[in-house]
Parts: structure tokens; sequence; C-alpha cells
């Protein structure tokens, strides 16, 4: 389930990514952040392995989580875009 929700969130930011170019500054941290997760989500999935599952899920968690905080510190509020389902 955790695979699927940041695919869809992937989609929906590629989609706003594509349709409102001031977001693209924001869309390309997040969807990079969220693919990265979602390579160290199936690869848990893939690797039968219980201490690289839950090394590969922590490290999907802190790299979201960092990139989440530093991204919204780090930059100027007038290039973030509130974005959620409305905007796709």
């Amino acid at each position: 389930a955790a695979l699927i929700q940041r695919i869809a969130l992937i989609l929906m930011y590629v989609d706003a990514y594509i349709a409102i170019p001031r977001a693209r500054v924001q869309g390309t941290a997040e969807i990079g952040t969220l693919m990265l997760g979602c390579i160290c989500i199936f690869l848990s999935i893939l690797v039968k392995n219980k201490t690289f599952s839950i090394a590969a899920w922590t490290i999907a968690a802190i790299s979201e989580n960092l990139v989440y905080v530093l991204h919204h510190i780090g930059f100027d509020h007038s290039h973030l875009v509130p974005l959620n389902i409305d905007h796709c």
C-alpha cells in the first residue's frame, strides 16, 4: 500500500509539474524524493531479508522527511505551491 500511495503522489506531482510552471522547482525535489522512497520500498519487497527491509524503510522515511523539511526551510516561499488533489 505504501508503494502504491507513493506512485500515486508521483503521478500527481508530475501532472502539476507539467501544468504549473511555478511548481517545477518544488516538483523536482518532491518527485525525486518519492522515487527514492519507491525504489527503497520496492527493493525491500524483492529482497527477503528482514535487516535489509528495515534499512530500506528507514532510508525511505529519513530521506522523505529530511528533504521535505530542508525543502520548505531553504526555499523562498514565493516558489512553493500548495499541491493537492484539486490541482490535478
